[in-house]
């Protein structure tokens, strides 16, 4: 019973230190959620002070624009005004023209005045003012031809400084036509930032949602581990207590038994008892000590059991990994020879260390035979020597001794019966203790079982919120990817690796097949060896969803 005990508490002890490591496993995971978000933060910052950048320079394109307004306001009033100028400048040349015309024909009429008048004092009157309108028309025309030339010239001038301004005019219309394209686009990329941003926002929040449940629940987890743990420490106690009190009462029992001998018999049963006692007593003695070496036996052989275990695991894992580099040899057309050898470079090191663990299990199993040989032949030896004990503390066993034990034997007779009657009533509320506590015993067993299953349970919900945290960790991975690459092209930085479209399509092609040969290489891998599984669910999860993306993308293209 006690060693079935030990062996529970053992294994309740071994179970804590595997729940111990998986919640430090999940403590770490978390860790490393943190350290990726805030990666995600600071990308999120970069992001916006990118736009604040791209505002700014929307802000500088909008005030150059309205000074070109401006600018081309202040021309348009220039050239509106030099327009007035050469108006009234040609309503000058109308006017002077029409004098003239008025003058010539005042001259003309006055010739005709005096073709008609006759008499020499008409005549001389006339010839006199002829000779002053001669005089008045010549100085009239020597002033107009310097001023219609000065008129000229400031007209050519003015038309000069009116193609000027036109020209001008027409260069700012064409940089305020620049200015407004490149506010449009900048208010398009704007506006892409904006999208972008928002949807890495509503992310980001996604995550830290998400980061923030598996923290609760993994809080959760642990509160409730401590108190199960608790739980297990107060029942161990309370169980190893009363197997103490269980031990006492049997004690007392054989105690009371002992004394309630009968008084004839007593001398005669006291030798053989104390006989029998004596051997018994080596007998346990023997019993005890080839338990413990039994116990030990036990553990040597379950340990060998499991290095035997892990023995058969690490020649199966070899086979696996000669498997693996039997696939990856057929593997090598269709991956880069670089990868290919580092793979092969890797499993040759796995390789390597797995013979090195056959080797020392190898080692470690003779230690173990060797241990258990030693066991084996001192277990005999203790048996050896108590059976000589036995025979010893026999022969030592003389008449006196028998007489005067008979004559103590009988003074207590008198006080055995005295007692007897109250070693009965002590029994029978022994028993009853002891029956109350086996009913305990098993109600505390029920509720370790109980326990055990939530804890099932819970280690059930830890390991789907780390699947779920994996998923989310690939995401994170592949957007962060998508960041950079989105970041690269905003900043001119991006490289293309193919230079035209059909070898960017026969090169998305051979990606496409590479990851489809090695899907189906896991999946055959999976299927021939299950225990696996496990292991490579990420990986099947993560081409999975690359297939989804891709089928979205195809439905997006057509």
């Amino acid at each position: 019973m006690g060693l079935e005990k030990q062996h529970d508490k053992h294994n309740q002890v071994s179970a804590l230190a595997i729940k111990e490591k998986e919640l430090e496993a999940i403590r770490k995971i978390g860790r490393e959620s943190g350290l990726r978000l805030s990666y995600m933060e600071n990308a999120n910052e970069d992001l916006r002070s990118d736009v604040t950048v791209m505002k700014r320079a929307v802000q500088k394109v909008e005030k150059d624009k309205r000074q070109a307004e401006v600018e081309k306001q202040k021309q348009d009033m220039f050239v509106g005004r030099l327009t007035r100028e050469l108006d009234r400048l040609r309503e000058q040349i109308a006017l002077y023209e029409a004098q003239v015309s008025a003058q010539r024909e005042d001259t003309k009429a006055a010739r005709e005045a005096i073709s008609e008048v006759g008499s020499p004092h008409g005549i001389d009157a006339i010839g006199v003012e002829k000779k002053q309108l001669l005089q008045a028309v010549e100085q009239h025309l020597i002033v107009w031809p310097s001023g219609a030339l000065s008129m000229e010239t400031e007209i050519e001038g003015y038309n000069k400084a009116i193609r000027k301004e036109e020209d001008k005019n027409e260069q700012l219309t064409f940089m305020l036509n620049r200015a407004e394209s490149d506010t449009a686009m900048s208010k398009k990329l704007v506006a892409q930032c904006l999208a972008r941003q928002e949807a890495l926002r509503v992310e980001y929040s996604t995550y830290v949602c998400t980061l923030q449940e598996t923290e609760q629940a993994l809080n959760r987890v642990t509160v409730e581990r401590a108190g199960y743990l608790n739980e297990i420490t107060a029942i161990q106690k309370q169980i190893e207590k009363e197997s103490h009190l269980k031990l006492n009462l049997e004690t007392q029992i054989l105690a009371k038994l002992k004394e309630k001998m009968t008084s004839d018999k007593a001398a005669k049963y006291s030798s053989l008892l104390a006989a029998k006692l004596q051997k018994q007593k080596l007998e346990l003695e023997a019993e005890k000590e080839s338990i413990e070496m039994q116990e030990n036996l036990r553990h040597l052989e379950e340990e060998k059991e499991r290095l035997l275990l892990n023995l058969v695991e690490a020649e199966q894992q070899n086979m696996l990994w000669e498997k693996k580099i039997q696939l990856a040899k057929e593997m090598r057309n269709a991956v880069d020879s670089e990868m290919g050898q580092g793979e092969i470079q890797a499993m040759k090191a796995e390789i390597h260390r797995m013979q090195l663990r056959y080797n020392q299990l190898m080692k470690q199993q003779e230690k173990m035979i060797k241990d258990l040989e030693a066991t084996v032949t001192r277990r005999e030896t203790i048996t050896w020597r108590a059976q000589g004990q036995s025979e010893k503390n026999k022969k030592q066993l003389t008449v006196s001794d028998l007489r005067r034990k008979k004559q103590e034997l009988r003074k207590k007779i008198k006080e055995i019966q005295k007692n007897t009657e109250e070693c009965d009533g002590t029994i029978a509320d022994l028993e009853n203790t002891r029956k109350s506590l086996t009913s305990t015993i098993a109600e505390k067993q029920h509720n370790v079982s109980t326990m055990k299953e939530n804890v099932s349970s819970m280690e059930a919900e830890v390991e789907q919120l780390q699947e779920k945290k994996r998923l989310n960790l690939t995401q994170i991975v592949s957007y962060q990817t998508r960041v950079k690459h989105l970041q690269a092209v905003k900043d001119g930085k991006y490289k293309p690796i193919c230079s035209s479209l059909e070898a960017l399509k026969a090169e998305e092609q051979k990606q496409e097949s590479r990851i489809h040969t090695i899907s189906t290489i896991i999946h055959q891998i999976q299927q021939e060896y299950p225990q696996y599984q496990s292991d490579l669910r990420c990986i099947s999860l993560a081409l999975e969803a690359h297939a989804g993306h891709q089928n979205e993308h195809t439905i997006n293209k057509q």
